[in-house]
């Protein structure tokens, strides 16, 4: 047999292979999402570590995440008095009525910076703080992100305020120690690190196949000199279901932080 009739032999065998797997897979896949129906997020999530002993960065796996969670996340509870940390910014201070408005009353504690606004809500003496979050001309803002991982808070909300005579915008951010989501959900920001296998791109693959739109990515090494990177994505939902996101998160991402569902 020439070496090209052994190869042809080779292709076509991995060929019907192929077929047999991804039937197989599909058959798996839809028998997970029928015994999930109805299953709360944190015990779909028990399921995927136990089911997945790799992570299934795939389309299939969270489209199914997706059907399994159609519901709409309860509103966010209304509170009555809360303390809210702040630095005498004007523009900070102006979203205070709009980012506090499930609140009865919001009294604001002032602070000399934004890493003693975090500080204190850390610390129990404040329940929120208010922190910028991006600018229309400069971007996401790293110390940002970094604020919340040193602290180990989460994003509740965000607004959009315009400064006085200028085109230019800035997004701020109520921040507690509590991750928060509610049916008004439109965005989700999340870092993982990316260490052994690149995962970055297949995860914007997966997200893309669902209609979930990235509006930032940041990397940053997590050594010097090193190929190992840490990752801080926000994405825009677009309608998803923040809980099969996380969900999928969970099984799918290892090592990695929700920052905020907002």
């Amino acid at each position: 047999m020439r070496e090209t009739d052994v190869i042809k032999k080779n292709l076509e065998r991995l060929q019907a292979v192929s077929v047999y797997l991804d039937a197989v897979k599909a058959s798996q896949l839809l028998e997970a999402e029928l015994s999930l129906k109805g299953a709360t997020p944190k015990s779909a999530c028990d399921f995927f570590i136990k089911a997945f002993s790799k992570s299934p960065l795939c389309a299939e796996f969270l489209h199914i995440s997706a059907n399994v969670f159609k519901k709409v996340p309860p509103p966010r509870a209304r509170l009555g008095q809360c303390k809210v940390a702040c630095t005498k910014n004007p523009l900070l201070l102006r979203s205070v009525k709009e980012l506090c408005s499930f609140c009865d009353a919001a009294h604001i504690t002032d602070a000399p910076d934004f890493r003693t606004c975090c500080d204190l809500v850390a610390g129990g003496s404040a329940d929120f703080c208010i922190l910028p979050l991006a600018s229309s001309r400069e971007g996401y803002y790293t110390t940002f992100t970094k604020l919340l991982k040193t602290y180990d808070l989460r994003i509740v909300r965000s607004v959009t305020v315009s400064k006085n005579d200028s085109d230019e915008e800035l997004n701020v951010a109520l921040i507690s120690k509590e991750l928060s989501i509610s049916s008004e959900s439109q965005y989700i920001s999340f870092s993982f690190p990316d260490s052994e296998k690149p995962m970055l791109s297949k995860l914007i693959c997966a997200m893309d196949s669902e209609g979930i739109v990235p509006v930032s990515i940041s990397s940053a090494p997590l050594e010097y000199n090193s190929e190992k990177f840490e990752h801080i994505v926000t994405a825009a939902l677009c309608g998803f279901c923040p809980f099969a996101f996380i969900a999928f998160l969970e099984a799918a991402v290892p090592g990695h932080t929700v920052l905020g569902v907002y």
